[in-house]
């Protein structure tokens, strides 16, 4: 199963730098940054695949039909799952200038990875699974979780079929807080692309009157320069 992680996580990441290629983005800070920040969910998404086919394994049925029963199962939850994470960094798209030209290629190498990891996981996950579990699939029916771990699985699958059975409820629920948290704690938030961060300096930008010669502006900022002077002191400036 780990063999399995290994190799999806490597390829993965290449169909990523292809798509990187097709859409003229270069390996930088950024790019390189996109990668590494998608590593972590590229395992989670080919581990929960081999995780739910060792589950059906573990029922007692063969490792074909447990491979097309988990893929049916955890197709459309990694789906979400994906297009939650995505829709973080939708708003790169829309962002102007330095900003853009930063965020966007990070954007980028997140999705590409990410959409190449659910789609290894859909079709190359399973493949390899069938072929590294032919055999043991006796070994892994017999397998029992016990112990303090069998106990909370019980009471969290109980938990949630207590949850599912009020799923819209829930859903209405969750939807008038999340509105609520929008509404009031959202115009709260600050705004800015970059955290403001007091640098200790001064930034005083002079703008002279359209149409000022060069002589005038110079005198403009030899003024500034001499108030700024009384003001801090010569051995400041």
């Amino acid at each position: 199963s780990a063999l399995i992680v290994v190799i999806n996580i490597p390829l993965s990441l290449m169909g990523a730098v292809l798509a990187l290629w097709i859409t003229k983005q270069t390996v930088n800070i950024m790019t390189l940054g996109g990668l590494a920040l998608a590593i972590g969910i590229l395992v989670d998404m080919s581990t929960v695949v081999i995780e739910n086919i060792h589950t059906h394994l573990a029922r007692g049925k063969k490792v074909d039909r447990s491979v097309v029963d988990s893929g049916k199962e955890v197709a459309l939850p990694l789906l979400i799952a994906m297009l939650c994470v995505l829709a973080v960094f939708v708003p790169s798209f829309f962002m102007e200038g330095a900003a853009k030209a930063m965020f966007l290629p990070l954007s980028l190498a997140v999705g590409f990875s990410m959409v190449a990891s659910y789609l290894l996981s859909c079709t190359l996950v399973p493949i390899l699974s069938v072929w590294i579990l032919r055999g043991h699939e006796q070994t892994a029916g017999k397998q029992k979780v016990e112990g303090k771990f069998a106990k909370f699985q019980k009471r969290y699958a109980g938990s949630l079929q207590k949850v599912v059975r009020v799923r819209w409820l829930v859903t209405g629920a969750y939807l008038i807080a999340a509105a609520a948290v929008i509404i009031f704690v959202g115009p709260h938030l600050g705004t800015e692309i970059f955290p403001k961060v007091d640098a200790g300096q001064l930034q005083l930008r002079l703008r002279a009157p359209t149409g000022t010669q060069v002589e005038g502006t110079e005198a403009l900022a030899s003024r500034a320069l001499e108030i700024i002077k009384n003001e801090a002191g010569s051995n400041n400036v």
